[in-house]
Protein backbone atom coordinates (compact mmCIF):
# COMPACT_ATOMS: atom_id res chain seq x y z
CA UNK A 1 0.00 0.00 0.00
CA UNK A 2 1.31 3.25 -0.87
CA UNK A 3 2.54 5.64 2.35
CA UNK A 4 2.44 8.99 2.10
CA UNK A 5 4.60 11.27 4.32
CA UNK A 6 2.58 12.47 6.96
CA UNK A 7 1.42 11.98 10.30
CA UNK A 8 -1.73 8.78 10.54
CA UNK A 9 -3.63 9.53 13.57
CA UNK A 10 -5.31 6.76 15.84
CA UNK A 11 -8.83 8.61 16.16
CA UNK A 12 -9.99 10.03 13.17
CA UNK A 13 -13.13 11.77 11.50
CA UNK A 14 -12.73 10.78 7.38
CA UNK A 15 -14.93 13.60 5.72
CA UNK A 16 -16.23 12.88 2.06
CA UNK A 17 -15.79 16.45 1.34
CA UNK A 18 -17.24 16.59 -2.20
CA UNK A 19 -20.74 14.80 -1.23
CA UNK A 20 -21.26 17.10 1.43
CA UNK A 21 -20.30 20.24 0.04
CA UNK A 22 -22.76 19.35 -2.57
CA UNK A 23 -25.15 18.53 -0.53
CA UNK A 24 -25.03 22.00 1.76
CA UNK A 25 -24.66 23.75 -1.64
CA UNK A 26 -28.38 23.05 -2.55
CA UNK A 27 -29.37 23.08 0.77
CA UNK A 28 -28.16 26.56 1.38
CA UNK A 29 -28.32 28.38 -2.11
CA UNK A 30 -29.99 31.52 -0.76
CA UNK A 31 -26.48 32.44 2.02
CA UNK A 32 -24.51 35.11 0.41
CA UNK A 33 -21.62 36.58 1.97
CA UNK A 34 -21.76 40.56 2.28
CA UNK A 35 -20.32 40.83 -1.64
CA UNK A 36 -23.44 39.15 -2.80
CA UNK A 37 -22.00 35.90 -3.94
CA UNK A 38 -23.50 32.56 -2.65
CA UNK A 39 -21.90 30.86 0.61
CA UNK A 40 -24.09 28.24 1.95
CA UNK A 41 -21.80 25.55 0.67
CA UNK A 42 -19.07 26.71 3.17
CA UNK A 43 -20.63 27.31 5.70
CA UNK A 44 -22.84 23.88 5.98
CA UNK A 45 -19.77 21.90 5.52
CA UNK A 46 -17.95 24.18 8.38
CA UNK A 47 -21.12 23.45 10.37
CA UNK A 48 -21.28 19.76 10.11
CA UNK A 49 -17.64 19.61 10.88
CA UNK A 50 -18.44 21.47 14.41
CA UNK A 51 -21.54 19.02 14.62
CA UNK A 52 -18.60 15.68 14.21
CA UNK A 53 -16.88 17.76 16.86
CA UNK A 54 -19.37 17.21 19.35
CA UNK A 55 -20.19 13.92 18.54
CA UNK A 56 -16.34 13.02 18.76
CA UNK A 57 -14.13 15.66 20.31
CA UNK A 58 -10.63 13.30 20.55
CA UNK A 59 -10.69 12.60 16.60
CA UNK A 60 -8.21 14.39 13.95
CA UNK A 61 -9.99 15.54 11.49
CA UNK A 62 -9.44 15.39 7.65
CA UNK A 63 -11.16 15.93 4.44
CA UNK A 64 -10.82 13.65 1.37
CA UNK A 65 -11.48 15.27 -2.06
CA UNK A 66 -12.68 14.20 -5.57
CA UNK A 67 -10.37 14.95 -9.08
CA UNK A 68 -11.65 14.26 -12.31
CA UNK A 69 -12.71 10.29 -11.61
CA UNK A 70 -10.04 9.54 -14.97
CA UNK A 71 -9.25 6.28 -13.29
CA UNK A 72 -12.78 4.66 -13.54
CA UNK A 73 -13.37 6.27 -16.89
CA UNK A 74 -10.42 4.35 -18.32
CA UNK A 75 -11.83 0.91 -16.96
CA UNK A 76 -15.52 2.11 -18.13
CA UNK A 77 -15.98 5.43 -20.60
CA UNK A 78 -19.51 5.65 -19.59
CA UNK A 79 -18.91 5.73 -15.93
CA UNK A 80 -20.76 9.31 -14.94
CA UNK A 81 -21.38 10.16 -18.46
CA UNK A 82 -25.27 10.20 -18.41
CA UNK A 83 -24.72 13.89 -16.10
CA UNK A 84 -23.63 15.22 -19.10
CA UNK A 85 -22.34 19.12 -19.17
CA UNK A 86 -21.97 21.20 -16.29
CA UNK A 87 -24.96 23.22 -15.11
CA UNK A 88 -24.81 26.48 -14.41
CA UNK A 89 -24.31 26.58 -11.17
CA UNK A 90 -21.22 24.10 -11.27
CA UNK A 91 -18.69 27.20 -11.32
CA UNK A 92 -20.40 28.55 -8.18
CA UNK A 93 -19.96 25.26 -6.69
CA UNK A 94 -16.21 25.07 -7.78
CA UNK A 95 -16.05 28.08 -6.29
CA UNK A 96 -17.23 27.76 -2.82
CA UNK A 97 -15.42 24.66 -2.74
CA UNK A 98 -12.03 26.42 -3.39
CA UNK A 99 -13.14 28.93 -0.52
CA UNK A 100 -14.18 25.78 1.57
CA UNK A 101 -10.37 24.38 1.21
CA UNK A 102 -8.54 27.93 2.11
CA UNK A 103 -10.78 27.90 5.49
CA UNK A 104 -10.03 24.06 6.21
CA UNK A 105 -6.20 24.79 6.46
CA UNK A 106 -7.15 27.15 9.41
CA UNK A 107 -9.44 25.00 10.86
CA UNK A 108 -6.61 22.60 11.36
CA UNK A 109 -8.00 20.15 8.79
CA UNK A 110 -5.78 17.87 7.14
CA UNK A 111 -6.71 17.59 3.26
CA UNK A 112 -6.04 15.06 0.73
CA UNK A 113 -6.57 14.36 -3.34
CA UNK A 114 -5.22 12.34 -5.84
CA UNK A 115 -5.45 12.74 -9.31
CA UNK A 116 -8.05 10.67 -11.26
CA UNK A 117 -9.34 9.06 -7.98
CA UNK A 118 -12.06 9.29 -5.81
CA UNK A 119 -12.87 11.02 -2.50
CA UNK A 120 -14.54 7.36 -1.88
CA UNK A 121 -10.86 5.50 -2.60
CA UNK A 122 -9.07 8.12 -0.33
CA UNK A 123 -11.71 6.75 2.38
CA UNK A 124 -10.60 3.40 2.00
CA UNK A 125 -7.35 4.35 1.81
CA UNK A 126 -7.38 6.84 5.20
CA UNK A 127 -9.34 3.80 7.45
CA UNK A 128 -7.02 0.83 6.33
CA UNK A 129 -3.16 2.77 6.65
CA UNK A 130 -5.21 3.81 10.60
CA UNK A 131 -6.07 0.24 10.94
CA UNK A 132 -2.70 -1.01 9.73
CA UNK A 133 -0.83 1.24 12.55
CA UNK A 134 -3.20 1.69 14.78
CA UNK A 135 -4.98 -1.80 15.22
CA UNK A 136 -6.85 0.09 18.59
CA UNK A 137 -8.25 2.54 16.81
CA UNK A 138 -11.01 4.37 15.48
CA UNK A 139 -11.79 5.71 11.74
CA UNK A 140 -15.15 7.72 11.48
CA UNK A 141 -16.37 8.25 8.42
CA UNK A 142 -18.32 11.51 7.58
CA UNK A 143 -20.90 11.41 4.98
CA UNK A 144 -24.26 10.34 3.55
CA UNK A 145 -22.83 8.62 0.27
CA UNK A 146 -24.19 5.23 0.55
CA UNK A 147 -20.85 4.03 -1.44
CA UNK A 148 -19.11 4.55 2.15
CA UNK A 149 -21.27 2.23 3.68
CA UNK A 150 -19.48 -1.26 2.21
CA UNK A 151 -16.22 0.66 4.71
CA UNK A 152 -17.67 0.15 8.19
CA UNK A 153 -16.18 -2.68 9.90
CA UNK A 154 -16.79 -3.45 13.98
CA UNK A 155 -13.75 -5.29 14.14
CA UNK A 156 -11.22 -2.70 12.73
CA UNK A 157 -13.45 0.08 14.67
CA UNK A 158 -14.55 1.45 11.32
CA UNK A 159 -17.75 3.60 11.91
CA UNK A 160 -19.97 6.33 9.63
CA UNK A 161 -21.61 8.87 10.60
CA UNK A 162 -23.99 10.74 8.75
CA UNK A 163 -24.29 14.58 9.29
CA UNK A 164 -27.46 14.90 7.46
CA UNK A 165 -29.47 12.72 9.22
CA UNK A 166 -27.23 12.60 12.84
CA UNK A 167 -27.21 8.82 12.47
CA UNK A 168 -24.41 6.45 13.29
CA UNK A 169 -23.75 3.29 11.52
CA UNK A 170 -21.67 0.30 13.26
CA UNK A 171 -22.02 -3.04 11.29
CA UNK A 172 -25.86 -4.27 12.14
CA UNK A 173 -27.19 -0.26 11.14
CA UNK A 174 -25.38 -0.96 7.41
CA UNK A 175 -27.12 -4.35 7.32
CA UNK A 176 -30.10 -3.24 8.41
CA UNK A 177 -30.12 -0.46 5.95
CA UNK A 178 -29.28 -2.54 2.79
CA UNK A 179 -30.63 -6.23 3.90
CA UNK A 180 -27.21 -7.35 3.50
CA UNK A 181 -25.51 -9.41 6.21
CA UNK A 182 -21.88 -7.64 5.82
CA UNK A 183 -21.12 -4.23 4.88
CA UNK A 184 -18.59 -5.40 2.11
CA UNK A 185 -21.27 -7.52 0.49
CA UNK A 186 -22.29 -3.57 -0.65
CA UNK A 187 -19.80 -3.61 -3.58
CA UNK A 188 -21.30 -7.30 -4.86
CA UNK A 189 -24.93 -6.41 -4.48
CA UNK A 190 -24.18 -3.11 -6.44
CA UNK A 191 -22.55 -5.13 -9.26
CA UNK A 192 -24.95 -7.25 -10.24
CA UNK A 193 -27.75 -4.03 -9.61
CA UNK A 194 -25.77 -1.59 -10.63
CA UNK A 195 -25.61 2.09 -9.24
CA UNK A 196 -27.90 4.29 -11.18
CA UNK A 197 -26.28 7.43 -10.08
CA UNK A 198 -22.65 6.74 -11.45
CA UNK A 199 -23.96 5.14 -14.23
CA UNK A 200 -23.11 1.46 -13.47
CA UNK A 201 -25.19 -0.58 -15.43
CA UNK A 202 -27.66 -3.61 -13.64
CA UNK A 203 -28.16 -7.03 -15.00
CA UNK A 204 -32.27 -6.37 -16.12
CA UNK A 205 -35.04 -7.23 -13.86
CA UNK A 206 -32.69 -9.51 -11.53
CA UNK A 207 -34.46 -9.75 -8.35
CA UNK A 208 -33.38 -7.64 -5.19
CA UNK A 209 -33.57 -10.52 -3.03
CA UNK A 210 -31.81 -13.36 -5.06
CA UNK A 211 -28.89 -10.42 -5.31
CA UNK A 212 -28.79 -10.04 -1.50
CA UNK A 213 -28.16 -13.93 -1.10
CA UNK A 214 -25.87 -14.19 -3.47
CA UNK A 215 -23.78 -11.13 -2.11
CA UNK A 216 -23.60 -12.92 0.93
CA UNK A 217 -22.81 -16.59 -0.57
CA UNK A 218 -20.38 -14.89 -3.18
CA UNK A 219 -18.96 -11.81 -2.06
CA UNK A 220 -16.90 -11.42 -5.18
CA UNK A 221 -17.27 -11.96 -9.34
CA UNK A 222 -15.02 -15.51 -8.35
CA UNK A 223 -16.90 -16.82 -6.17
CA UNK A 224 -20.27 -16.08 -8.55
CA UNK A 225 -18.77 -17.57 -11.55
CA UNK A 226 -17.26 -20.89 -9.40
CA UNK A 227 -20.75 -20.99 -8.04
CA UNK A 228 -23.29 -21.20 -10.99
CA UNK A 229 -20.82 -23.25 -12.58
CA UNK A 230 -20.55 -25.75 -9.63
CA UNK A 231 -23.06 -28.98 -10.55
CA UNK A 232 -23.61 -29.12 -6.59
CA UNK A 233 -27.38 -30.87 -6.05
CA UNK A 234 -27.90 -28.88 -2.95
CA UNK A 235 -27.17 -25.69 -3.38
CA UNK A 236 -27.24 -23.18 -0.36
CA UNK A 237 -29.46 -20.60 -3.10
CA UNK A 238 -32.20 -22.12 -4.96
CA UNK A 239 -32.13 -20.11 -8.20
CA UNK A 240 -34.08 -20.99 -11.31
CA UNK A 241 -32.25 -21.71 -14.64
CA UNK A 242 -33.36 -18.22 -16.09
CA UNK A 243 -31.99 -16.01 -13.99
CA UNK A 244 -28.12 -18.71 -13.75
CA UNK A 245 -27.94 -17.77 -17.52
CA UNK A 246 -28.33 -13.94 -16.98
CA UNK A 247 -25.67 -13.92 -14.60
CA UNK A 248 -23.74 -16.11 -16.96
CA UNK A 249 -24.36 -13.78 -19.80
CA UNK A 250 -23.42 -10.83 -17.92
CA UNK A 251 -20.50 -11.82 -15.66
CA UNK A 252 -18.14 -9.35 -17.96
CA UNK A 253 -20.26 -6.86 -16.58
CA UNK A 254 -20.32 -7.96 -13.17
CA UNK A 255 -16.83 -8.34 -12.70
CA UNK A 256 -15.64 -4.81 -14.30
CA UNK A 257 -18.89 -3.39 -11.80
CA UNK A 258 -17.06 -4.73 -9.02
CA UNK A 259 -13.82 -2.67 -9.93
CA UNK A 260 -15.99 0.40 -10.33
CA UNK A 261 -18.12 -0.37 -6.74
CA UNK A 262 -15.32 -2.17 -4.80
CA UNK A 263 -13.45 0.39 -2.87
CA UNK A 264 -10.01 -0.44 -2.27
CA UNK A 265 -10.03 -2.50 -5.70
CA UNK A 266 -8.40 1.22 -7.09
CA UNK A 267 -5.67 2.50 -5.36
CA UNK A 268 -4.14 5.99 -5.05
CA UNK A 269 -0.70 5.89 -6.76
CA UNK A 270 -0.03 9.59 -5.35
CA UNK A 271 -2.06 11.79 -3.13
CA UNK A 272 -1.58 15.40 -2.38
CA UNK A 273 -1.48 16.57 1.03
CA UNK A 274 -2.52 19.75 2.57
CA UNK A 275 -1.78 20.14 6.49
CA UNK A 276 -4.09 21.97 8.33
CA UNK A 277 -2.77 24.95 10.76
CA UNK A 278 -4.78 26.11 14.00
CA UNK A 279 -4.72 29.62 12.93
CA UNK A 280 -7.11 31.38 15.17
CA UNK A 281 -6.56 34.97 13.24
CA UNK A 282 -6.70 33.27 10.11
CA UNK A 283 -9.67 31.95 10.94
CA UNK A 284 -11.34 34.96 12.28
CA UNK A 285 -10.41 36.47 8.97
CA UNK A 286 -11.83 33.88 6.86
CA UNK A 287 -15.27 34.57 8.85
CA UNK A 288 -15.33 38.02 8.85
CA UNK A 289 -14.92 37.65 5.23
CA UNK A 290 -18.00 35.92 4.50
CA UNK A 291 -19.86 37.37 6.97
CA UNK A 292 -20.24 34.09 9.24
CA UNK A 293 -21.48 35.99 12.87
CA UNK A 294 -23.19 33.17 14.11
CA UNK A 295 -19.39 31.17 14.18
CA UNK A 296 -17.28 34.69 14.87
CA UNK A 297 -19.84 34.27 18.14
CA UNK A 298 -18.64 31.13 19.25
CA UNK A 299 -15.14 31.72 18.64
CA UNK A 300 -15.49 35.08 21.04
CA UNK A 301 -18.03 32.55 23.81
CA UNK A 302 -14.65 30.16 23.18
CA UNK A 303 -12.08 33.06 24.05
CA UNK A 304 -14.08 34.07 27.41
CA UNK A 305 -14.22 30.76 28.82
CA UNK A 306 -10.39 30.39 28.24
CA UNK A 307 -9.78 33.49 29.82
CA UNK A 308 -8.51 35.60 26.70
CA UNK A 309 -9.92 39.44 25.97
CA UNK A 310 -12.01 38.96 23.00
CA UNK A 311 -10.10 40.29 19.72
CA UNK A 312 -6.69 39.84 21.52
Amino acid sequence: MLKVKHKMYKKMLVFDGNHLAYRNFHTLRSLTNPKGLGIGCVFGVIGSIKKAIREYPEHRIVFCWDTRPKVRKELYPEYKAHRGEKPEWFAQLMWQIEQLKDGLRHLNVDQYQSEGYEADDLGWYMSSVRCEEYPDGETVLVTSDSDWLQLVDDDLNVRLYDPIKSKKYTNKEVCSKIGIQKPRELAMFKAITGDKSDNVPKIPRFPTKLALELSHHCPTPNRLDHYIGSADPNPPIKMSDKWKQSLKDNMDMIQLNFKLVYLGFLEPKKIEYTKGQDDVQMLKAFYKKHGFKSYLGEMAKQELIRGVRPGG
